[in-house]
């Protein structure tokens, strides 16, 4: 596994009391130097000269890395070091695996160092973390991009929804726009239709009024006539 992925970097396990190193692990890394030169460093200074109390967690951070460490047991020193930018709480999980897996009673009696049983579990215990850590993290991402894909496509329905709600709008306004243009050329037809019909009976009543004349004319005309025959008659 990729260095870069892993949340735990360095182990460093030392012993006060005998002034030795314990172990460490890995064997490989870019910073290897850097990262066991800083964890022999913190446990000159700050552990062999006293400065640093027992069960209390301590942190120092150097360029990108964490080196979260504590004295367990009244010698045994655990250092360990992380990203800058991972949660030291991590590095806390890891130290308390190492303690339940008592690490440090694996070792030779001749150099208190690490016993190749020691090694292998110290080796175990890191890998195992690191690629449950990496598994954890990987499927937390998946789960974020599924949030987001899920986000996403409830955003999209809304935006569908939001776009159809003000196609309808649109369609309920040139409703109304035609419904009324509808109605206008309904009164409009209607008054045309009212003034012809006014026309018609217009029409009407001036060829009554005619006919009327005509007959009262008509009616004249024969009385007159009558009444001069008689007069000349007499």
């Amino acid at each position: 596994m990729n260095n870069n992925n892993n949340n735990i970097q360095f182990v460093f396990i030392g012993n006060k009391y005998k002034n030795v190193i314990i172990g460490t692990f890995p064997e490989k890394h870019k910073d290897l130097k850097f990262l066991y030169k800083k964890s022999k460093e913190i446990f000159d200074n700050k552990i062999i000269l006293n400065s640093t109390k027992e069960n209390e967690f301590n942190e120092i951070i150097e360029n990108k890395y964490k080196f979260i460490y504590i004295l367990k047991n009244i010698n045994y020193v655990y250092i360990i070091t992380i990203k800058n930018s991972n949660n030291i709480e991590t590095a806390k999980n890891f130290i308390e695996l190492l303690l339940e897996n008592n690490i440090y009673l694996l070792i030779n009696d001749k150099n208190s160092m690490l016993n190749e049983i020691g090694k292998n579990e110290l080796k175990k215990i890191f890998l195992d973390f690191n690629k449950n850590y990496y598994r954890t993290n990987t499927n937390n991402s998946s789960k974020l991009d599924e949030i987001g894909n899920e986000i996403n496509e409830a955003k999209n329905i809304m935006k569908n929804n939001i776009k159809n709600m003000v196609d309808n709008i649109n369609d309920i306004n040139n409703l109304e726009e035609k419904s009324i243009e509808i109605s206008n050329s309904s009164d409009l037809f209607r008054k045309s239709t009212n003034k012809i019909k006014l026309n018609a009976i217009c029409e009407n009543l001036k060829f009554k009024l005619i006919f009327i004349i005509i007959i009262i004319l008509i009616l004249i005309i024969i009385l007159y006539s009558l009444f001069k025959k008689h007069k000349n008659s007499n």
